[in-house]
């Protein structure tokens, strides 16, 4: 699994990734035709850029879970939060979240630092719409196993971007 100090780069995380991210969930939403959403989780929320998008793009959600295992990175994200938007240190193999609660999740470039079997069959056990998760192009080869999880769950459920 890929590792980094994310509490040590929290400071300047979206100067250096934020253009980055933005573009990707530019592009999540264009394909997949998001226009608002329910009770979404952010799983690797980092500094809440989804949410950021969300605001700036004027994109409706009843509530945004973002979950991070960094404390430095959810202490930059806790500026960004607005409306109905709450922020949970934890790990994603663990989601303190019950059962088939939440309507969507996001995992933006997070599952290579991951146990990816694991840690999607969480957001499968807490939500009960789609998943979407963007995988990084020079590690998905890292993945071999989520395809076990892709063949259990239809095209509707599971979006690997």
């Amino acid at each position: 699994m890929a590792s980094l100090d994310y509490d040590a780069l929290s400071p300047g995380y979206d100067e250096l990734y934020g253009q980055e991210q933005m573009e990707k969930y530019r592009e999540c939403f264009r394909l997949l035709r998001i226009t608002c959403l329910g009770k979404v989780l952010d799983a690797g929320c980092g500094t809440a850029l989804l949410l950021e998008y969300l605001h700036s793009n004027n994109i409706p959600y009843e509530a945004y879970i973002g979950i991070d295992k960094s404390a430095g990175m959810l202490r930059q994200a806790l500026p960004k939060l607005r409306g109905e938007a709450h922020l949970i240190q934890a790990d994603i193999h663990h989601l303190p979240i019950r059962d088939k609660t939440l309507d969507q999740a996001f995992m933006f470039t997070v599952i290579h630092h991951l146990e990816a079997e694991r840690a999607l069959g969480e957001l499968v056990r807490a939500v009960r719409g789609p998943i979407v998760v963007s995988r990084h192009r020079r590690l998905g080869c890292r993945l071999p196993r989520v395809s076990k999880l892709v063949g259990m769950l239809s095209s509707d459920d599971l979006h690997l971007l």
